[in-house]
């Protein structure tokens, strides 16, 4: 985030001061010569003249095919590197690729980058990523945190990470001074690659993390979990015989409720839009979308009521106590295979729509009696 601030910063003051050059397009070639800092943003683009000053992109897929002089700011999608830089580069990205000399330092955060062959860092190689597979030299520190490590290189000076898995399938990869390393465990592959003083540190911020997360979520899946049961059982005995009926519309028309449940969750965003595109109807384009959003909010609550009334209307369930046992089984059973919530919609959704409508007609023919 701070990276994109960062551009936007640049750009805005190159235009106050009028003294950069700047574009944007689906695709970019740049092949003109540019005596000035250079501004490229938006799709696919490829620099393949020579600059002599900063250069910042932004956009997709990036390949930088000519020297570069000064300093490099990428952000993007997937990024190639393929020609030198003779100062400073940083990179924000997906995929990363450098496969040409950095003079300058060389921070990254992405999340795969790959140091090819041949490729010498002259500066500090700072990397915040998930894999990195470096193949060649850093000529000052290394300060990794990455998942993934790749050592089939030489780092000169010190290294400083925080490393979750290491490998150095081809054995040459090696640290020639010290060693500093966090992990939830020693990595003794990776101790061996260095020649000087090592300093292992357990990660506990992975440990502290899981703790969190488990008594955070566990209480709000108890209380949510409980919250459902409490209002199908509310639902439930307040309106079950709508639900009775409903489960049983659904028995009787069960594949015809599926394709018009269907087909009215595929349409209903369609009618939307065209109701909001004209003036008059926005009104009922928004009372349309808050209802559709409340169908998906409530689907788990009312996929739970109809199949509670389906089984104790099938097997003559009249006890009270066995009812909200079967609401309870169904509640954990939704909750936790949330994944088949949506599929089932498919089928209450128009059985229910169906007793809706019949209600209504029934409404209205009373009405039009008295």
């Amino acid at each position: 985030m701070l990276f994109i601030v960062a551009i936007i910063f640049a750009m805005i003051q190159g235009m106050q001061a009028n003294a950069f050059v700047e574009k944007t397009w689906d695709e970019i070639y740049v092949t003109e010569n540019v005596a000035d800092d250079f501004y490229v943003a938006w799709g696919q683009i490829d620099i393949n003249n020579s600059l002599s000053w900063d250069l910042v992109v932004a956009g997709g897929q990036i390949v930088i095919n000519s020297e570069i002089w000064q300093d490099l700011m990428v952000l993007g999608w997937q990024i190639s590197v393929d020609w030198s830089v003779w100062d400073d580069v940083r990179i924000a990205g997906w995929d990363v690729t450098i496969d040409s000399n950095i003079d300058g330092d060389l921070v990254v955060w992405a999340w795969s980058v790959r140091i090819n062959k041949w490729v010498k860092i002259w500066g500090d190689l700072v990397v915040w990523a998930w894999r990195l597979i470096m193949n060649w030299e850093v000529m000052w520190k290394a300060k990794w945190a990455v998942w993934q490590l790749v050592l089939n290189g030489t780092i000169h000076w010190n290294a400083e990470m925080d490393v979750g898995e290491f490998s150095n399938p081809s054995t040459t990869g090696i640290i020639e001074w010290n060693l500093n390393y966090k992990s939830d465990k020693k990595i003794q592959a990776l101790e061996k690659a260095s020649k000087g003083t090592v300093v292992f540190e357990k990660s506990i911020m992975k440990e502290t993390e899981n703790k969190t997360l488990f008594s955070f979520f566990i209480p709000f899946i108890i209380i949510k979990l409980l919250w459902l049961f409490l209002f199908s059982i509310l639902f439930y005995l307040y309106f079950q015989k709508f639900f009775s009926t409903v489960s049983y519309q659904l028995c009787h028309q069960i594949w015809k409720s599926f394709l018009y449940g269907f087909l009215t969750i595929i349409w209903i965003p369609f009618v939307i839009v065209l109701l909001m595109i004209t003036v008059i109807w926005i009104p009922f384009g928004l009372l349309l979308l808050c209802w559709y959003i409340f169908m998906f909010v409530f689907l788990e609550l009312l996929n739970v009521l109809v199949f509670t009334s389906f089984f104790v209307d099938k097997y003559n369930i009249t006890q009270l106590h066995k009812k909200i046992l079967v609401l309870l089984g169904l509640t954990i059973v939704f909750w936790f295979i949330s994944g088949i919530n949506v599929l089932v919609w498919f089928f209450t959704l128009w059985a229910i729509a169906i007793k809706k409508m019949e209600m209504l007609q029934s409404v209205r023919s009373e009405q039009s009696h008295w």
